[in-house]
């Protein structure tokens, strides 16, 4: 059990780097080397011919699939797997549990505690202890056992040590993730909010239905709601990230997220790759503030305010989400968890060697 927590606080998603996008957005082709997994896993899966390089054409390929992804209106899965609460279904799973997650790391402490176990034999055999059966516990009164209680005093102290710290740094990484779940789902709810506050002021003629102008504002606003949406987790998704490239943009032209002259205004404007969201978002908001001016949006000053309002939310939220991915957790905190967990890894099969001494 103590492996597969300390196994689990190492291979947590929150606690790895994120992989390096410069290398994906270069002009084709795109060398995968040093780059192993989260969205350069998803890329090589388009390297056909195994060289490390994606071709124009392999290069195309993950182009269309990241743009059939964010402009996709349904998923397949859900977000959070769902389970069933019976224990001979949660026994019979593998995907996504901790087993999955951790079993190279425990295969690999079984195999070195096997080979302390055997090097502890071997000296035991050589110090006088050759009558001792194989797999029999060991004596407690031998000079090799007894050295290595020492060690097992030191291995206690280390191990409350690094239970509590390790306890901590799991807490800490759920509630990053958690966060960042609220973060993601909070910035939907705005879209939503701002879509429906729209709708219910455009302008409607006498039998109730949209004028040409607020049709036309209603449309082009949703629109551009989708692009902000798609720009934002193209610049915080490693994965989609590869779309701002200026050979990728066309894609979603053809898809309709994007027309032509934004296209250009985008690309000439010199605007950072990771702000396009808020460029798009100023266009929302000049759209908004000409539309009032103009009698397609009706409802006075609170209303105005008030969609503004969820405008500035927007950013900021929208604003948090990478702040929560560059501060949530510091260099020293996650090199001594690693240093701990290493040390007591590492010193278990020796420590606890005494432990199981013959009575």
């Amino acid at each position: 059990m103590l492996l597969l927590l300390a196994g689990l606080a190492l291979h947590s998603p929150s606690i790895r780097v994120p992989t390096s996008r410069p290398a994906m957005r270069r002009a084709p082709p795109i060398g995968l080397s040093g780059m192993l997994t989260g969205a350069a896993a998803r890329l090589a899966g388009y390297d056909v011919n195994n060289d490390g390089v994606l071709s124009p054409e392999e290069l195309s390929a993950a182009y269309e699939d990241a743009a059939n992804r964010v402009c996709a209106t349904s998923v397949s899965t859900p977000i959070i797997r769902q389970f069933e609460d019976r224990p001979s279904w949660l026994w019979a799973q593998w995907r996504g549990t901790v087993f999955e997650a951790v079993w190279r790391f425990v295969l690999g402490m079984v195999t070195w505690a096997c080979m302390c176990c055997a090097g502890i034999r071997w000296l035991e055999w050589h110090t006088g202890a050759k009558d001792w059966p194989l797999f029999s516990a060991p004596d407690g009164t031998h000079l090799v056992v007894q050295r290595l209680s020492s060690i097992n005093v030191c291995w206690g102290f280390v191990m409350s040590l690094t239970t509590f710290i390790v306890t901590f740094f799991l807490g800490q990484t759920y509630s990053y993730w958690r966060n960042s779940f609220s973060l993601g789902r909070s910035i939907q709810g705005r879209l939503h909010d701002m879509n429906m506050m729209l709708a219910a002021h455009a302008k409607r003629d006498k039998n109730g239905e949209y004028t040409k102008a607020s049709a036309a504002i209603l449309e082009s606003t949703q629109r551009n709601l989708r692009l902000l949406h798609a720009f934002f987790w193209m610049s915080n998704d490693d994965s989609l990230g590869l779309l701002h490239h200026p050979a990728a943009l066309p894609r979603l032209v053809d898809r309709g997220l994007l027309t032509e002259a934004e296209r250009k205004t985008l690309v000439e404007g010199g605007a950072p790759e990771r702000q396009r969201h808020n460029v798009v978002l100023g266009w929302i908001c000049a759209r908004f503030a000409k539309a009032v001016d103009d009698g397609v949006l009706l409802g006075g000053a609170g209303f105005e305010q008030e969609f503004l309002a969820q405008a500035c939310l927007l950013r900021a939220k929208m604003g948090t989400l990478p702040d929560e991915r560059v501060d949530r957790m510091p260099l020293a905190y996650m090199h001594i968890v690693q240093v701990l967990v290493d040390m007591l890894c590492v010193l278990s099969p020796i420590a606890l060697y005494p432990k199981v001494r013959a009575p």
